[in-house]
């Protein structure tokens, strides 16, 4: 007896494939990459075609998630030392700057603007001086991940990977390797097995290297 969830899952993934790949028929690249990044590479997400179904890929490099670690981080221990972010829009925060003629003599108002203000600007000199200090000082380190999910549109990578991504050349030559990983059953073992670990020495000699470029 055919399992009608996973039957629903093929119907839409044959449905969404028509006319979505862009290179050679079986993979999809979202952007446009007219000359290679002069700077680190951060993330992407490209799709791909494997056998009767979508494989979307979002990939980010590690250095992305550290940053997204000391981020979290930075939020916790701003709040531990008493500041707190205030909501700037509340009632009376915007003003009018846009008014439609109703009737003869009146009018409404139909955009708003938000008043300027400086209520949370002690917050957020304090969160970014906790961020830059957790960023170059501080204990945090990260290593590489994947997660796989099935949706009604194909399948879902999340994948953590150290790799640089700054030309279509290089989206095509990581896809393929991602595919043939997949389709073969060893991407779990190939990312897991890989024994890099991410922290603020990376991130210092990375931000160093940049800026002197």
């Amino acid at each position: 007896m055919k399992n009608k969830y996973q039957e629903y899952l093929k119907q839409g993934w044959k449905k969404h494939q028509r006319d979505y790949f862009n290179h050679e028929g079986w993979l999809y690249i979202p952007y446009v990459y007219e000359e290679p990044y002069k700077t680190l590479s951060w993330w992407d997400d490209f799709s791909f075609k494997s056998h009767n179904h979508i494989v979307s890929v979002c990939w980010i490099h590690p250095r992305m998630k550290y940053q997204g670690e000391c981020e979290e981080q930075a939020y916790i221990l701003t709040r531990q030392h008493g500041y707190e972010y205030q909501n700037e829009f509340k009632k009376g925060s915007f003003i009018p700057y846009e008014y439609k003629k109703v009737g003869k003599s009146r009018k409404k108002a139909v955009f708003f603007t938000h008043k300027q203000s400086d209520i949370n600007r002690e917050y957020f000199d304090k969160l970014w001086d906790n961020e830059k200090l957790i960023l170059n000082n501080g204990d945090v380190s990260v290593g590489t991940h994947v997660h796989t999910s099935r949706t009604r549109y194909g399948v879902y990578i999340d994948i953590c990977f150290p790799v640089e991504l700054k030309t279509k050349d290089d989206i095509v030559a990581f896809a393929k390797n991602i595919k043939h990983l997949y389709e073969n059953n060893n991407l779990y073992p190939v990312v897991n097995s890989t024994n890099v670990v991410y922290n603020k020495s990376n991130w210092n000699q990375e931000q160093g290297n940049n800026s002197a470029d």
